[in-house]
Parts: structure tokens; sequence; C-alpha cells
């Protein structure tokens, strides 16, 4: 991780621009550094506001960035922060997803700092602590196709596309209750359709019914990647959506603190390859009145993480 010392005075707060890289294993975190606004003065603390940007000059969308803040005063001494999680460590952190190439303001929530005053702060350095990025995937699926039927599958990690096309004189049910979601290390789960109520995934769902000459189209998603979040059903995407980078002191102090049980199941980059593993969904069709089994496989062509 790179790390920048900003030489200023409270006195004396505004800087030139000033474009600085932050070389990540996965290229260049640009932070673009106008200087720090002086704030108002709380209880004898004066409050440091960040004014920069970040640029994505990677090949990875950006989840989210934090850039911690030291200060020392004239002497080197450190001057500590006062609002961090731990009393010492200050960041200004970006929660918004950045484009490569994309450039970002930090917004005033979660851009400040409050300082201690009796010692002039002389000296700051800006450090690259955390960064969390879009792993890409390149997963590829065949058609299933017979004298009957047509299906045509899409994977998404966050929903299934399924296209089935009825080619019969019959008419063809999807039974839902009867689908299941194989993934990649063969663990099966039932499917549950888009349209439906994440609160109801327990429930039965009714067979759709696909008439001769005409198609249907449904999305689906595995029972199991669904979970309550702050009293709200959500989806977990069906494979690891994004990897994280630390700065090697900041994991430290993360895995030694509150946030360790978060830590530990974060995906950090090349902890795990997917490459070659497959993803299957087990279909129950009726044809008229006859049974039929249809395996789709989806192959992880390529994980880039």
């Amino acid at each position: 991780m790179f790390i920048v010392t900003a030489v200023v005075a409270l006195r004396h707060i505004g800087l030139a621009q000033k474009e600085i890289p932050m070389p990540t294993e996965k290229g260049n975190i640009t932070l673009i550094f106008n200087g720090f606004a002086e704030g108002d003065e709380f209880y004898g603390t004066k409050s440091l506001r960040l004014q920069a940007s970040i640029r994505n000059d990677t090949p990875f969308k950006i989840r989210s960035v934090i850039v911690g803040l030291n200060g020392y005063d004239a002497a080197g001494n450190y001057v500590p922060f006062l609002n961090s999680y731990d009393g010492s460590r200050c960041s200004f952190e970006l929660f918004d997803s950045i484009e490569p190439g994309q450039t970002l303001p930090f917004k005033n929530l979660g851009a400040s700092a409050t300082i201690q005053t009796p010692r002039t702060v002389a000296r700051l350095e800006l450090k690259l602590l955390q960064v969390a990025y879009f792993i890409k995937y390149d997963v590829q699926s065949d058609p299933v196709v017979n004298e009957n039927f047509a299906v045509y599958p899409s994977f998404g990690l966050k929903g299934i596309g399924l296209e089935f096309r009825n080619k019969s004189s019959d008419v063809i049910e999807v039974a839902w209750d009867q689908c299941v979601y194989i993934d990649e290390n063969g663990n099966s789960s039932r499917l549950i359709r888009g349209n439906v109520s994440l609160a109801e995934k327990d429930r039965p769902q009714p067979n759709t019914v696909v008439p001769p000459g005409t198609h249907l189209q449904e999305t689906v998603f595995p029972v199991d990647r669904i979970q309550r979040e702050d009293g709200k059903w959500t989806q977990v995407p069906m494979l690891p959506d994004r990897a994280y980078i630390f700065d090697k002191q900041f994991l430290s102090e993360l895995q030694s603190g509150p946030l360790a049980g978060w830590v530990n199941h974060v995906y950090l980059p090349g902890r795990t390859n997917l490459t070659g593993k497959e993803i299957r969904l087990f279909l129950r069709l009726i044809v008229g009145e006859q049974k039929q089994n249809v395996t789709v496989t989806f192959k992880i062509v390529n994980m880039v993480q």
C-alpha cells in the first residue's frame, strides 16, 4: 500500500490539488487530493474535513474505499483523532461503487475527523486501508433442446434466467417444488421464482403451465441464499461477488477488534479459485402426463479475482 505525507498546519489547511497514486495488486487507486477544510470547534477540538476524490484506475469495478489519516506534531509526536472506533484510527470512507476510469468525491458523511488541539498538527499521512472490488466471472451454459421443448439458461449472481419453449402439441408444466439448485460443492437447495416474495421462500409453489407453441421466461434463485438482515429478507450472491484488499497493519487491527468475525468471512484475493467448477439446475417438467428430468449445467470458465 502507498502512504503519502502532506505537510499541513491547522492555520493553513488548503493545498494545491495533487494526484496521489495508491498502488494495489489490482492496479492504482488514485486519490485526487484538494486539501483539508477546517470545520467548527466542538468542546476544544477542531473538525478537519477531507476535500478529495477517488479515481478508479483498475480494470475492476470498486465497491468501497477506506483511506486512513494519521497526524503528527512538529516534534513527530502522534496526534490522536477522536472520531475513530478505537480512539486512534481515523478513516475517510467512500461506499459508492466506482466503475473503471470513474472519479467520485468523498462526501461529507464519513469524510471528517475531529482532532485534539493542544498540539498543532504539522504533518498528516494518508494511507489506503481497504479496497473492496467486484470479482469477474465468465459462466457459460448450453441450452437443452429436444423434440418437445427447449430450455435456454443464463447465469447471474443473483438470479438464473430460464426460457422454456414448448415445441410439442401437449401442455408442459414446470414443477417448481421438484426443481433443485446444486452448487459448485454439490450442495442442493430448492428454488424460488423471481416473482415470489422472499419472505415466502419456504411456501409451496404451484406448477407453471406452458401451452403448446408458447414460451415462458422465469428467473429462479436458491432459497439457501436468502437471509434476513436488519429485519429484511435479502439475497446473497450465489458465488462470492467481491474481494477485499487490506493494508497489513489495518487488517491486523481488524482481526484483533470487534470486526474479527467479519474479517474471517470476507473473500480475500486468491483464497479460492472456482475456475472449472460447475453449477447445475435439476428441473422437473411434465409433458402431457409424462415426467421428464432436465439438468442444466453452468461452467465457471474463468474467475478473475
